[in-house]
């Protein structure tokens, strides 16, 4: 009898270990793989001259390179214009600054080579691809240059070209 309860222990503790093991590969990709606090970190072209410069109060980048940011301070420098783009917390899905997701007291400044700023928007979320220099958002948005002050829900903006849609609900 009582090697039987030894036995039965021995299996029930095999049987936990194995879920155990199985429970950690089941394809969620969300561990940490580094953290790194108060960070500052830029990307320089072929040319050697800066293309935008990132800082924040911490960086957790995950194993499926995922990379969430807390405070970011996103500077991006184009021939004759800068952008600066704040908000609580962002995430690079893909760990490649393709895309990122701002969330939280979003908000963006564009600023001309004189430095004069020529267009802020103010908004609670935000997809900005950095490619495009594009800034997408579903919510309500106020936008301000040096001639107007322009609310609404939604927005398409190329800071590139200057063109920006208010998608609805547009008021001056």
């Amino acid at each position: 009898m009582k090697k039987l309860k030894l036995l039965f222990l021995f299996i029930i503790t095999i049987i936990f270990t194995m879920n155990g093991l199985f429970a950690s590969t089941d394809g969620k990709d969300n561990k940490i793989k580094n953290k790194i606090f108060n960070f500052s970190s830029e990307k320089i072209d072929t040319a050697m001259s800066i293309e935008w410069n990132l800082s924040g109060q911490y960086l957790e980048k995950y194993e499926n390179n995922s990379t969430l940011i807390k405070n970011p301070n996103l500077k991006l420098y184009k021939s004759n214009f800068s952008t600066n783009i704040l908000s609580d917390t962002a995430l690079d899905p893909t760990g490649e600054m393709i895309e990122i997701y701002l969330k939280n007291n979003v908000y963006i400044n564009r600023i001309d080579s004189s430095n004069i700023s020529i267009l802020k928007l103010y908004t609670s979320y935000a997809i900005f691809y950095l490619s495009k220099d594009l800034v997408e958002t579903d919510r309500d948005v106020t936008i301000i240059t040096a001639n107007s002050i322009t609310t609404g829900s939604g927005l398409s903006a190329n800071l590139e070209s200057g063109i920006i849609s208010v998608l609805s609900n547009a008021e001056r």
